[in-house]
C-alpha cells in the first residue's frame, strides 16, 4: 500500500494513505464480522458522532508481495487522523517491525 507511515510516541504506527509516497510493508488478517465492534472502540475511528476520532475506517486496495502473479485485495485499514493524532516523526522505511526493533529499550512491537 502507498503511503507514509509515522511513528506515534514509540508505540505504534500510524498510516496515512499517499498514492504517491513509497510502498509500506504491512500484515493483513481476516477479521470476523464480529469482531469490528472490538477494533472499533480499540482504534476510536471518525464517525458522524464522534468526528474527532483518532483514525478514518477506510477501504484501500493493497498489493501482495511475495506472490506469484501480481494480485490485489481490498482491505479495511484504519488511517492516521492528522487533526487529532500527532504525526511528528515519519518511518522512512515504511515498515514498522524493522523500525520498532531500532527503538532503544524496546524487544518486539
Amino acid at each position: 500500500m502507498r503511503g507514509r507511515l509515522y511513528d506515534v510516541n514509540g508505540r505504534w504506527p500510524s498510516l496515512v494513505l499517499d498514492a504517491s509516497a513509497d510502498w509500506d510493508s504491512g500484515e493483513i488478517y481476516a477479521v470476523p464480522p464480529h469482531a469490528w465492534r472490538a477494533l472499533d472502540a480499540l482504534e476510536d475511528p471518525v464517525t458522524p458522532e464522534r468526528p474527532a476520532g483518532a483514525y478514518f475506517k477506510v477501504t484501500a486496495q493493497v498489493e501482495l508481495a511475495g506472490v506469484a502473479a501480481a494480485a490485489s485485495v481490498d482491505v479495511t485499514v484504519y488511517t492516521a487522523n492528522p487533526a487529532t493524532t500527532p504525526l511528528v516523526r515519519p518511518i522512512v522505511s515504511g515498515d514498522w517491525m524493522v523500525y520498532a526493533a531500532s527503538l532503544p529499550n524496546r524487544t518486539r512491537p
